[in-house]
């Protein structure tokens, strides 16, 4: 696939999608393939190249701006500090209460699993893909996008997460499991510092679980630890 035919699948596919979501108050950044409201984008760039066409798989973010403001601060190398990603998918789609979502996207792989993505060739007939993404949009990407657009928000659905697992529970391994898939990096620092923009009385459990969790695991650990400096010593 030469650079032009490139261009025209991204172009007809963000074309196709763009009335839902100005619809919905998003504003296109074409540069970016990615439409942004309050903090939060919905990404559309291409996932991966093959030779005669382009898989998508949309990304929800968010960078909410107290939390990314103390981030900035902690690391201030670092170029993006979102607060939560996710990838629209069953995984997903299973953690916000859809078990049992079916979509005619999704691939099944046999004992490897299954995936969910959009294979784009210069003739697909576009509708349909964009038909299923409007539809997992308004039954699972909105309401998250609504759920988490504040700091309680925030809170709620990542902190409350950890902290209402009880003990027995956290100590299995199929529970740690399941949490370590929620939680990546991202995730667990956005939950330390929501905690203490809320001064929040649960934070040193929030802390000790998040610690117990990622134990051996100094990649999330020290600088979960460089967070905890930030506000025991604010500046």
């Amino acid at each position: 696939m030469d650079k032009k035919q490139s261009q025209e699948i991204k172009r007809n596919v963000i074309d196709a999608i763009s009335s839902f979501y100005i619809d919905n108050s998003f504003k296109l950044k074409k540069a970016t393939s990615e439409f942004k409201k309050n903090g939060f984008s919905i990404f559309w760039g291409e996932s991966s190249k093959g030779v005669d066409s382009i898989v998508f798989r949309p990304q929800i973010m968010l960078e909410n701006k107290e939390i990314s403001d103390v981030l900035s601060s902690v690391f201030p190398n670092s170029v993006v500090n979102d607060t939560i990603i996710r990838v629209q998918g069953l995984s997903f789609a299973e953690e916000f209460g859809f078990s049992n979502f079916e979509s005619s996207f999704v691939n099944d792989h046999g004992a490897d699993g299954k995936s969910y993505y959009y294979r784009v060739e210069i003739d697909t007939d576009i509708e349909p893909i964009v038909s299923d993404h409007i539809r997992f949009m308004e039954l699972i990407g909105l309401p998250f996008i609504e759920k988490i657009s504040s700091l309680e928000g925030v809170h709620e659905y990542i902190n409350e997460r950890l902290l209402s697992v009880d003990d027995a529970s956290l100590k299995t391994e199929e529970k740690q499991q399941e949490l370590k898939r929620f939680f990546s990096k991202t995730e667990v620092l956005s939950s330390v510092v929501t905690s203490y923009i809320l001064k929040g009385r649960d934070t040193n459990l929030l802390l000790e679980r998040i610690k117990f969790l990622f134990e051996g695991n100094d990649y999330v650990l020290d600088d979960v630890q460089k967070v905890e400096e930030y506000f025991a010593n604010p500046s």
